[in-house]
């Protein structure tokens, strides 16, 4: 099918982007949420305040700080149990379904993006974190500063050396794509986008400048993180710093230095972290 074909039918003919004979195999369905194993945790602070009304941003961020953004964010807000009533012959038989809520909508509630964090903060090891929502905690991934390589990474478009935190939001395909189909990457785009507003409108409420970086080297950001870009991919880079504006680097294109996605990946090691 050619691409402008499939991204009409997406709008417009939705049912033709999925196959005929497509049907939802629910035992092959994934947990609500990614899970590492054998990791270092950092647990974030659950006395999350209720409204971030009049608030202020430190001069320098903590940990607790960007916990209260994560939990804003992407951070699990509620449980809800919802009663499926099947009609038989005898009697009405009851099953139930149990979803896990988030401040921001998706698809079928099944959230197919991912949180990373690039965290630079005094009260926390400097590194790649995932955040793990399912406990409200951070994971590290990998220990270390790459302020250099994410900035040729972004093509030197942004300075992240007074960034404190750079967030990754991900698309997790399989999240969504079992239950939709090539239908799918309709909502994943608009389940990032969601998840991309509600980023910028809760920096903003906390006293964050923050900016979008949606042009990037895809394999070495993937590759940064340890993601497979078959299974996962990074849809955009949020920079976030408590200065009053997060500025793009300002670099003359002309003296841009040109860097391979394959040369920067060799500068840091493949990740082989177990997650399920």
């Amino acid at each position: 099918m050619e691409l402008e074909t499939f991204v009409h039918h997406l709008h417009f003919d939705t049912e033709k982007v999925a196959p005929p004979d497509w049907q939802v195999d629910w035992e092959d369905a994934p947990l609500p949420y990614k899970l590492y194993r054998g990791l270092p945790e950092i647990p974030l602070n659950a006395d999350v305040p209720l409204t971030l009304s009049g608030r202020e941003a430190k001069a320098e961020p903590s940990r607790e700080e960007l916990g209260h953004f994560l939990w804003y964010v992407y951070g699990l807000t509620q449980y809800s149990q919802i009663a499926l009533i099947e009609d038989t012959e005898e009697k009405g038989a009851v099953s139930y379904a149990q979803l896990l809520r988030r401040f921001v909508p998706s698809g079928g509630a099944l959230y197919p993006n991912e949180l990373y964090v690039y965290v630079k903060l005094k009260d926390t090891p400097m590194g790649i974190y995932h955040y793990d929502a399912a406990h409200h905690r951070l994971l590290l991934l990998r220990e270390g500063n790459y302020d250099s390589y994410l900035s040729r990474s972004l093509g030197n478009s942004s300075d992240l050396s007074d960034c404190f935190c750079t967030v990754f939001v991900s698309t997790l395909f399989w999240k969504n794509f079992y239950k939709y189909n090539n239908f799918s990457y309709r909502l994943q785009g608009l389940d990032a986008g969601v998840l991309i507003g509600q980023s910028l409108e809760v920096a903003k409420r906390i006293g964050f400048s923050s900016r979008v970086c949606y042009q990037f080297l895809d394999r070495t950001i993937n590759h940064l993180l340890g993601l497979s870009d078959q299974d996962e991919s990074v849809y955009a880079v949020i920079p976030l710093s408590v200065n009053q504006n997060v500025n793009s680097a300002g670099n003359n294109h002309n003296q841009m230095e040109i860097v391979s996605a394959a040369e920067l990946c060799r500068e840091v090691p493949l990740l082989e972290h177990t997650s399920y």
